[in-house]
């Protein structure tokens, strides 16, 4: 199933918009924000370096719109 369907209308549109932009896949996009999601939830990661310096801006907006997803599992 692709990840896009588990996430709301606002949700996938900022992701394809992001996707768009950096000429990536939207589902791929959205499975690899989740995990960073995932992984900056964990001691090591409070200092570390993005992991995709290009996508740091765009992925702190889209953070933001994937967190309430979270909040309804």
């Amino acid at each position: 199933m692709p990840v896009l369907n588990e996430l709301t209308a606002i949700q996938a549109d900022a992701i394809r918009a992001t996707a768009a932009v950096h000429d990536r896949d939207s589902d791929e996009l959205a499975r690899e924000l989740m995990h960073l999601l995932a992984v900056a939830k964990t001691p090591e990661a409070i200092d570390a370096t993005p992991a995709i310096p290009a996508l740091t801006t765009d992925h702190d907006d889209t953070v933001r719109i994937l967190l309430p997803m979270k909040k309804r599992r």
